[in-house]
């Protein structure tokens, strides 16, 4: 779990449709093997942009592979 601070950056972040720079922000205090993928993928299907939601499904799908040895999303 993230900082109640770095949470709130986060989430300032997604609101203002930058899920890319809130995704570089969690890698850069190494949270990003806790966070929601799908609060990121609806952040990320919000703007509409089919690549930044493809490039964020894929960094969730290779997080999946590298911590469960599975690319599959839980329900």
């Amino acid at each position: 779990r993230l900082s109640t601070a770095n949470d709130e950056i986060v989430e300032v972040l997604l609101s203002k449709h930058q899920v890319l720079a809130a995704l570089r922000f969690i890698r850069g205090i190494g949270g990003h093997d806790n966070i929601s993928a799908r609060k990121f993928l609806d952040a990320a299907k919000q703007t509409e942009d089919n690549m930044l939601f493809y490039t964020i499904f894929r960094f969730f799908e290779q997080r999946n592979q590298r911590l469960r040895g599975n690319p599959n999303f839980t329900p």
